[in-house]
Formats: C-alpha cells, structure tokens, sequence
C-alpha cells in the first residue's frame, strides 16, 4: 500500500473512548486526567483546514485541503449547456487555483507557527522557502487574477 495515497474513512475520526475512561466512567470518578466523554459534553471533529475557489463565471467550485488535495468538486445546474471540453478546462483550472490556495494558506500555517515557536518572520520565511514547496498568497492571488482575466477576454 503507498501511504501517500491513503485516505483515511470518515470513521477513522471517530472519538473512541479508551480503557481509560470506560474504568473512570465505571466507578463513577470524574478526574481531570481520566472522565468518560458523555453526550452533554462539546466534543468537536477534526478540524478540516480548506480552500474553495469559484471559477469567474460562477459554474465551477473546487475544494482543496492546506495541502493541496482535491476533496470536492461542485458544479452549478446550468453547466449541462457547456461543452464537454470546456467544461473539463474550467474544473482543470479551478481544482488548480483551489490546490494553490491551499498550499499557499499551508505556508501561512508553517511560518506562523514558526514564528509562535520563536523565530522572526525572516527566518520561518527562508525556512519553508529553503525547506518547503509551497506558493505564497501572493502568486495563488496572481494566479487567480490572471484566471480571471481570461475569462474577462473571453479565453475560456
């Protein structure tokens, strides 16, 4: 199996409740460090860090996690009058903004967090540059301006 193309099942986030809390939910203890999760409690999901983009003219919208995978691709009703290859160019195009946002936003994450942990910005900057392959906001902005721009001259 390649790991990198794993993807985890939606069950895999599941909060399990371990040997742990089910003695402490047992006895009738209530500690800080062993409680039983009961359904008064918040309990949260994952938190899924990701991008959508909507291509210009409002038929396509990808989403992407910080990573740049693809998780979703919706299309607007009317897209049953486009043609198939053009179509097909427009969710090319936008899965590609929605990845480059995506990492871009990754980057933010990974020098921010840099940053939190003790080092200016110059250095979390050269680090994830040196280190990292990931756009800045600024080139993912400019390529969904250009996006734009050819939809505004009529190229796509």
């Amino acid at each position: 199996m390649d790991f990198d193309d794993f993807v985890a099942p939606p069950s895999y986030f599941d909060v399990v409740a371990d040997d742990t809390d089910r003695q402490a939910a047992e006895s009738g203890s209530v500690s800080d460090s062993a409680r039983a999760l009961t359904p008064d409690d918040e309990t949260t999901g994952p938190i899924v860090l990701a991008v959508s983009v909507t291509n210009a003219a409002e038929t396509v919208t990808a989403t992407a996690t910080i990573s740049g995978w693809l998780q979703r691709i919706e299309l607007a009703p009317h897209v049953t009058s486009i043609d198939e290859a053009e179509l097909a160019r427009e969710v090319i195009a936008t899965a590609e903004l929605a990845r480059l946002k995506g990492q871009a936003s990754q980057r933010n994450l990974v020098e921010d967090m840099l940053m939190w942990q003790g080092a200016d910005s110059h250095t979390a900057r050269d680090y994830v540059d040196e280190y990292m392959n990931l756009p800045t906001s600024a080139q993912a902005a400019e390529a969904e301006a250009e996006a734009n721009a050819r939809y505004l001259r009529g190229e796509y």
